[in-house]
């Protein structure tokens, strides 16, 4: 996701995330954030309460996820990933090809 979204636009394209975790019975997801906005407080709540434990629900395991270059942006995502109400395990890579070659691993 590279241009600035919210609300249900931000949770309509989180969910085709697990729309895709249930189509391909894949437990892993990269996350590129590299260009990644803030996530607004709003958003961030729902990830953590309602995204999380649905990703889980659908199979989720393991999500990589790569440092956006925002300082602001990589508070934000890691607020979300601090306060997830899930047992999915997320790493965080400064490199994409680590995230995918951790990915790979599990």
């Amino acid at each position: 996701m590279t241009e600035y979204a919210e609300g249900d636009k931000y949770r309509e394209y989180m969910n085709t995330v697990i729309d895709a975790v249930e189509d391909t019975q894949c437990s892993n997801v990269l996350a590129d954030t590299r260009d990644h906005p803030a996530i607004d407080q709003e958003d961030q709540e729902w990830s953590q309460k309602t995204w999380g434990p649905n990703a889980e629900a659908a199979g989720v395991d393991h999500v990589a996820v790569v440092a956006p270059e925002s300082i602001v942006s990589k508070m934000s995502i890691e607020s979300v990933t601090e306060g997830a109400d899930d047992d999915i395990e997320r790493q965080w890579f400064e490199e994409y090809e680590d995230a995918v070659s951790w990915l790979q691993s599990n």
